[in-house]
């Protein structure tokens, strides 16, 4: 393996001392960091619950409901069930408890069917405060839920290996592949590839970790409605010349892809990113086409279980 020229380093923000082979940037394109040491002020919980998944943001919200009744149907049957008008006192501790919380459910979410009622001062002010309450959480709920609906996201699909194919110039190249998993029309799509390794030189040793852009054949699309293969041509320039496919898990190999697109559905320009490690590498294969004609609807049809797909294909032999 031949020595790589550090001239043309970037500044990829991770700096140069991380050597362990934990990827820097995850495939769902978070980074790798978990921050530790930080003061409370300097979190936010409505930016946490405005990017968390789905699942647990509607678990979150359910569990929050409940637990804020069964606090408030707690303090009911503390003041006193006999306290609630049109209860029905039972022998069962249960059974005034569930009164009280399905009481507490109406009251919080301002439905008041009217065949309870609180019958006495603290009963009274204590659904003055669960109403007040109630209507403060629905409007943050509601808050949360149109931020997350009308919160401006990029859906793209990439494909699961990063390939080192032939080319048409008697090279090789290396590839992968997105595609654009919603209807909506991106334009103006930028795309950057990062090579990520450990300095050859210094594997052995406590090795500087180097950050290199690779060029892209294509940098920007002025529309996206088909698939995209990005394509770096493996030239003598190239940082990759001469790296066998053992060397890539050498230096801890990493393949850092940023995008950037205009979404016209909502005017704004977004980004996406993700990356490829060693082990996701394949050498000596290309993708097969995902999109064709179709002469009967003459449409294109764009078929994204291919995105991931490949077949083997012999590499031009390097001089």
């Amino acid at each position: 393996m031949r020595n790589r020229s550090v001239s043309s380093q970037e500044d990829s923000g991770f700096g140069k001392s991380l050597t362990e082979s934990a990827r820097l940037v995850n495939t769902d394109g978070s980074f790798n960091v978990h921050r530790i040491g930080a003061s409370w002020s300097a979190l936010s919980v409505y930016q946490w619950l405005l990017t968390i998944d789905w699942l647990l943001f509607v678990a979150i919200i359910i569990a929050y409901y409940i637990a804020s009744n069964l606090l408030f149907a707690q303090i009911y049957y503390w003041i006193g069930v006999q306290h609630l008008k049109g209860i029905e006192v039972s022998e069962s501790a249960w059974d005034n408890f569930w009164h009280c919380f399905f009481f507490s459910i109406q009251t919080y979410t301002t439905i008041g069917y009217g065949a309870i009622s609180p019958n006495n001062w603290s009963t009274n002010v204590l659904v003055a405060v669960e109403a007040l309450v109630g209507v403060l959480t629905g409007a943050l709920i509601t808050g949360l839920l149109f931020g997350r609906f009308s919160r401006p996201s990029i859906r793209l699909g990439y494909s699961e290996n990063i390939l080192i194919a032939p080319t048409k110039d008697s090279f090789s190249g290396l590839m992968c592949r997105i595609v654009n998993l919603r209807s909506n029309r991106l334009v103006e799509v930028e795309a950057q590839m990062m090579f990520s390794y450990i300095d050859p030189n210094e594997v052995q040793q406590t090795g500087k970790r180097i950050f290199v852009n690779l060029p892209l054949q294509v940098t920007k699309l002025q529309y996206f409605p088909l698939s995209w293969t990005l394509h770096h041509v493996i030239t003598e320039e190239s940082p990759l010349w001469g790296l066998a496919e053992e060397d890539f898990a050498n230096i801890k190999a990493e393949f850092m892809i940023m995008l950037k697109a205009f979404d016209d559905t909502f005017m704004q320009t977004l980004y996406t990113n993700t990356s490829y490690t060693w082990e996701q590498l394949v050498v000596g294969a290309k993708f097969v086409p995902m999109f064709y004609p179709d002469a009967s609807t003459q449409q294109i049809v764009l078929d994204y279980q291919l995105l991931s797909r490949w077949e083997r294909a012999d590499l031009v032999a390097v001089s």
